[in-house]
């Protein structure tokens, strides 16, 4: 699994001196493995031709990739947050905070249409895409992949399971970047994360509640064309509600601060919901 990748920081007492240089540097190789493991991973999937929001034109066996694409997204924002909040070359914007961008302008509010990239970077491995797509080991992963989905007629469209994990990546970089970015805050020497801004947070949480308020659909989907069945939107409302009370956790100190008492009502609506799965 991604996580088996690398070793959990370690819980170390409070440090003397010296126990804190030997701490900083520890941290710091575990910082260089975690880039050299994780970078080269997140290019091959911030790709503007695998982070794409699919339509009535992709071809139906590639169509659920995106859901695949975000899982293993939010598992590395998880488990690898310097990694994933890694500045990108020059000017340009890290592979996380592509991926990042992505999730909540493209997918959830729905201003962009695609990866906000530099296509210089990424015309390599969207190359190595081209060839994957002509593998026979792909080929088999997509075809074993349709049968499953043949049986799966009452399950939530792809569609609405991208949004679920546009929100996933979302909630899982804010937690991951903050913990961690407390938890060796304190150390001499060791490499800092820079904290989400208070505009993205409050983004992330508008974004969250007006999902719950309007029963199930997202901002990018007012005209209706995404999360058309009631399990759909039931569905996106349960993800929300779940997420957005992740973010409440006591550990982030968010609360106080992004959630007012009318948001507070809102998702206290989630208890009450006519369907059982929510």
């Amino acid at each position: 699994t991604i996580s088996s990748m690398i070793q959990p920081p370690s819980q170390s007492p409070l440090s003397t001196p010296g126990r804190g240089s030997a701490s900083a540097a520890s941290m710091a190789s575990r910082v260089r493995k975690e880039k050299k493991e994780f970078e080269p991973l997140l290019k091959a999937l911030v790709n503007p031709s695998r982070l794409a929001i699919p339509d009535d034109s992709t071809n139906p066996k590639t169509r659920g990739r995106i859901v695949s694409v975000l899982s293993a997204v939010a598992a590395i924002a998880e488990c690898a947050p310097y990694a994933f909040n890694a500045k990108g070359e020059g000017q340009k914007l890290g592979w996380g905070r592509r991926a990042v961008e992505f999730c909540l302008d493209s997918v959830l509010l729905g201003k962009n249409t695609r990866v906000n990239a530099s296509m210089t970077m990424e015309e390599e491995s969207s190359e190595e895409d081209g060839d994957e797509e002509l593998s026979p080991s792909k080929k088999g992963r997509s075809s074993k992949n349709a049968k499953a989905k043949k049986g799966k007629g009452d399950d939530v469209s792809v569609h609405c399971q991208m949004l679920c994990g546009a929100i996933e990546v979302l909630v899982s970089h804010i937690r991951s970047t903050i913990v961690n970015g407390q938890r060796h805050s304190e150390e001499s020497g060791a490499p800092k994360l820079k904290a989400p801004s208070p505009d993205h947070l409050q983004e992330v949480f508008n974004a969250l509640v007006q999902i719950i308020e309007d029963g199930g659909v997202p901002p990018s989907s007012v005209n209706g064309r995404y999360c058309k069945t009631s399990k759909d939107r039931a569905e996106l409302r349960r993800s929300a509600s779940v997420n957005l009370l992740r973010l409440c956790d006591a550990n982030l100190r968010l609360e106080a601060t992004y959630l007012t008492p009318r948001m507070w009502h809102v998702l206290s609506t989630a208890l009450l919901d006519s369907e059982k799965p929510v």
